[in-house]
């Protein structure tokens, strides 16, 4: 999630790339884009209520703000934004702006997993191999959204998969089948 948040300074300059303001063609300002942000956030825009809230979190708007943030996160994510309810779901399992709650980061991480969300499957795969929320490892449902998330080409659910296979969590121990899904996660990148 930070470096999805890190990454939301740069999206005035990628505005200027893409679009212009007509008529007069000028390229559109970080204030004129923040301005356009808050107007389609407004209007229920989940894409401009996510953005504010990495904005906020971030610190990008004036200084960092965690509630605000919670609160951009939570409306992007009633209107069905998959990446804001992973968000939302890493600020309740960290209690940043919101009070800290396992169990309401495991209910953001599952809807945002439903929906294939590759980061809320493997955030709630993680979730069940440690047991947090009820105290017991559920090793079936990790491996269950590992494999969603590693048929999904997502580089963490291969290496979640593999790591499962190779302690055989949830499914026997599987030497060559954990080196093919390192190799998988390698190939895209993905250091272990």
């Amino acid at each position: 999630m930070a470096e999805a948040m890190e990454e939301a300074g740069e999206e005035p300059a990628k505005m200027n790339r893409e679009r212009t303001l007509a008529p007069t063609n000028a390229p559109i300002t970080p204030e004129q884009y923040l301005i356009e942000l808050q107007a389609r956030a407004k209007g229920g825009d989940s894409e401009a209520l996510f953005k504010l809230g990495q904005y906020a979190y971030a610190g990008n708007l004036s200084e960092r703000n965690f509630t605000v943030a919670a609160d951009y996160f939570r409306r992007a994510s009633e209107a069905g934004h998959t990446d804001a309810m992973t968000s939302l779901g890493t600020m309740y399992g960290e209690g940043k702006g919101v009070r800290r709650s396992m169990i309401e980061a495991g209910r953001w991480f599952k809807r945002a997993a439903e929906r294939d969300n590759p980061l809320g499957q493997v955030s709630l795969a993680q979730m069940y191999l440690r047991g947090l929320g009820n105290g017991r490892p559920d090793y079936a449902r990790a491996l269950h959204w590992h494999q969603r998330a590693a048929q999904l080409s997502d580089a963490m659910g291969q290496a979640g998969l593999a790591s499962q296979h190779l302690l055989g969590q949830g499914t026997r121990k599987d030497l060559v089948r954990a080196v093919e899904w390192y190799r998988e996660a390698a190939d895209q990148g993905l250091a272990s």
